[in-house]
């Protein structure tokens, strides 16, 4: 004798605009509860019977929920019940377009704030940007590039809205930023490309210098000895080699950072505590800098794309194949470029890199802070002999 057939209830879930809707609940009157796949189609076994039938998809902390629908399974029916198509509601939008200082559209990248949320930092080559987010809420659109910043606040509007900010000019205002400076020149005439980041302009590159600016020369050739005992300025290049001197920049003591004779091209410095945390938190509007020590979304977006290559030296991070998510939207271009530590010897070229910050750690000594990158920018203190990079930040 043969099993007798069940019935299904089957469908797909779309927004007012036809989009699918994945991850979306289908509940028929609390019995069957089973979620959309990645193209929205929903399937559910259901007894002959009437049914209250909606979905609902969560938004930030707002459930959005369709109405109800009323479905029969008739009674006899052993096979597939016809297809039903439901329509949720669509998410409030906050929309804007970046515009030059001519007011043509420019590519730029943008995120959208709120709380302690945040959506993605995005990429539009075109400029026009569309965010979700939850009704009612007020959000501060973020939109900047390599010369420019701009803060937007809007209130997104209720289910089924769009809510356009308009243009939003990038342009160069004279204060914060690079501006339009490209590069910055050191005193032994070494070129660094340069980046805007939100109001901060960096070097795009780690330091390379072997002179104070008065043109005192740092001192250099310590032995794993002496190294690991100075208590003057100090620079190295990973295991001695010129190759990596080249691509990675210099590595230097802490007591280069602090001298007074000043190591950074003049109008720049090495970054202290107050821009290190002003760097995070632009990237990463939900850093803490109070309590938090981590932030994973600002360190892929400063971590160069390249996986190691030889030629004729191994250089990029040590990875096969990097993370889709490794983005360096920034342009900060860090490259892993090791350490030497403080008995002289030298350790994780192509897996990690750190940058000094000016400031002694609270509560560890003489330690002072840095900042180390593997994935995640992350705040950590170092023996001030350990010899790592400097990225300096102009005044």
């Amino acid at each position: 004798m043969s099993a007798t057939a069940f019935p299904t209830i089957s469908g797909s879930v779309v927004d007012c605009n036809n989009v699918p809707i994945s991850g979306a609940w289908v509940d028929l009157n609390g019995i069957y509860l089973v979620q959309t796949d990645g193209n929205g189609f929903y399937t559910t076994p259901a007894y002959p019977g009437t049914y209250n039938m909606s979905v609902s998809y969560q938004l930030g902390s707002q459930l959005i929920t369709s109405n109800v629908v009323s479905v029969t399974v008739p009674t006899g029916t052993t096979s597939n019940y016809p297809a039903l198509l439901i329509t949720v509601p669509c998410p409030p939008y906050i929309t804007c377009q970046a515009v030059d200082c001519a007011g043509l559209p420019i590519g730029s990248y943008a995120y959208a704030s709120w709380g302690g949320s945040n959506t993605s930092v995005l990429y539009s080559a075109t400029g026009y940007f569309q965010f979700v987010v939850p009704p009612g809420v007020n959000a501060t659109v973020v939109v900047f590039n390599t010369s420019s910043t701009s803060y937007n606040a809007a209130t997104a509007g209720p289910l089924n809205s769009y809510t356009n900010i308009g243009n939003v000019t990038l342009c160069y205002s004279g204060t914060g930023g690079c501006g339009p400076l490209t590069t910055i020149t050191d005193i032994d005439g070494n070129v660094y490309n340069v980046v805007t980041i939100g109001n901060q302009c960096w070097m795009a590159e780690n330091l390379k210098t072997t002179k104070y600016n008065n043109g005192d020369l740092i001192t250099s050739g310590l032995n794993n000895s002496n190294w690991s005992t100075a208590t003057t300025g100090a620079w190295a290049a990973y295991n001695t080699s010129l190759q990596y001197d080249i691509i990675f920049g210099k590595l230097y003591n802490w007591y280069t950072v602090i001298d007074s004779r000043g190591v950074c091209p003049t109008g720049w410095h090495v970054p202290g505590e107050d821009d290190w945390n002003e760097l995070t938190k632009f990237l990463d509007p939900t850093y803490d800098t109070n309590m938090t020590k981590v932030s994973l979304t600002a360190g892929l977006m400063i971590q160069d794309t390249s996986s190691i290559i030889s030629s004729p030296i191994s250089i990029g991070w040590g990875h096969p194949n990097l993370p889709w998510y490794v983005s360096n939207l920034t342009g900060f271009t860090a490259l892993p470029a090791g350490e030497r530590i403080d008995y002289g010897t030298y350790q994780f070229i192509n897996n990690y890199t750190w940058w000094w910050s000016v400031n002694d750690s609270a509560g560890l000594g003489t330690w002072p802070w840095s900042r180390r990158l593997y994935f995640a920018l992350q705040k950590e203190a170092r023996d001030p002999n350990n010899g790592v990079s400097i990225r300096c930040i102009k005044n």
